[in-house]
């Protein structure tokens, strides 16, 4: 399996980032499946960023999308 990730730190207020991954370790002869994310980072004020984010997990027939949002606190 691997994983290939981007980060774009200056897109607008925030940062945008991107990846794209293999579920897991295949032989030569099983069909590959992969996971793509994609999200944004912006500072809500000095102490706190929020990111929301997307990703899809291919499956057989049965896709998986979902929809995340992350808040970071520091103090």
């Amino acid at each position: 399996g691997y994983f290939v990730g981007l980060t774009w730190p200056e897109v607008g207020a925030g940062s945008l980032s991107v990846g794209m991954s293999s579920t897991a370790n295949f032989a030569d002869t099983d069909t590959e499946y992969y996971a793509y994310e994609a999200s944004y980072s912006y500072p809500i004020n000095d102490g706190m960023t929020i990111t929301p984010g997307a990703f899809i997990v291919e499956q057989d027939g049965d896709d998986q999308t979902g929809i995340v949002v992350k808040t970071s606190f520091s103090f």
